[in-house]
């Protein structure tokens, strides 16, 4: 993805936070002519920015573009985006026992770790259909979901920031319909039962707390009655 450099960062600071202004009030100070045109231009180009006259002002697509890919702020410049998925748990019942779906990852990151499937919430998604919908594709199976929680998960690897991101917490409210397909591109599916689901997310590389406690409370006859949490949780990751 393209990334604005420092003299566009600047422009985009500008305009911000004025609805107009001419060339020289954009142009910082000490910069050569040439060298601020060529961006200036290159904004244009872009149609991040529209010219009216004399003056310039941010358009649609550049105001879009600082609030969903690259949010800036007055004081700090851009910063970056959360992740934001959805973690599904799909609960199986056989023989008066529940069953646990996980799924072990066959790319990067975290390339054969096992563990809860997920993937990324889509714009304008409602959670629980982004569950439903994830479920069908890495899985095969179609399932209703209810929202129980959010998940903060700050990642560490060694010494620095991997990863930031926020999971939708969803848990299946009635039993799955169709076949599971074993291995799709997502990863390798399988059944396990819940003491085992809480063995494996307790090895697993991006252990958390929050899910291991709510895949005890599935052990209780009453997981209809779970309340929605918001946690936040960081994590040192081992390996990757």
């Amino acid at each position: 993805m393209w990334e604005p450099n420092d003299i566009q960062k600047k422009i985009f600071l500008k305009l911000l936070t004025s609805e107009q202004l001419r060339y020289s009030e954009i142009k910082p100070k000490n910069l050569a002519n040439d060298l601020f045109n060529y961006h200036l231009q290159f904004l244009l180009k872009k149609e991040l920015i529209t010219k009216t006259g004399n003056t310039y002002t941010l358009s649609t697509k550049g105001i879009k573009f600082l609030e969903e890919t690259k949010p800036i702020s007055r004081t700090e410049g851009f910063t970056q985006n959360y992740r934001v998925s959805v973690l599904y748990i799909v609960i199986r019942e056989t023989n008066e026992s529940k069953t646990i779906l996980v799924q072990k990852r066959t790319r990067k990151p975290f390339l054969a770790n096992t563990g809860i499937p997920s993937g990324k919430l889509l714009k304008g998604e409602r959670i629980e259909d982004a569950a439903k919908r994830l479920c069908f594709k890495e899985t095969g199976l179609k399932c209703v979901f209810k929202k129980i929680g959010v998940l903060r998960s700050i990642r560490n690897f060694e010494n620095e920031l991997f990863s930031d991101g926020f999971w939708f917490v969803c848990v299946s409210t009635q039993e799955p319909s169709g076949d599971v397909e074993n291995i799709s591109t997502h990863g390798e599916n399988s059944w396990v039962s819940i003491d085992e689901a809480i063995k494996i997310e307790e090895g697993s590389a991006t252990r958390s707390s929050f899910i291991i406690d709510v895949l005890t409370y599935l052990k209780t006859p009453n997981t209809h009655q779970l309340e929605e949490r918001i946690v936040e949780e960081s994590c040192k990751l081992t390996s990757l």
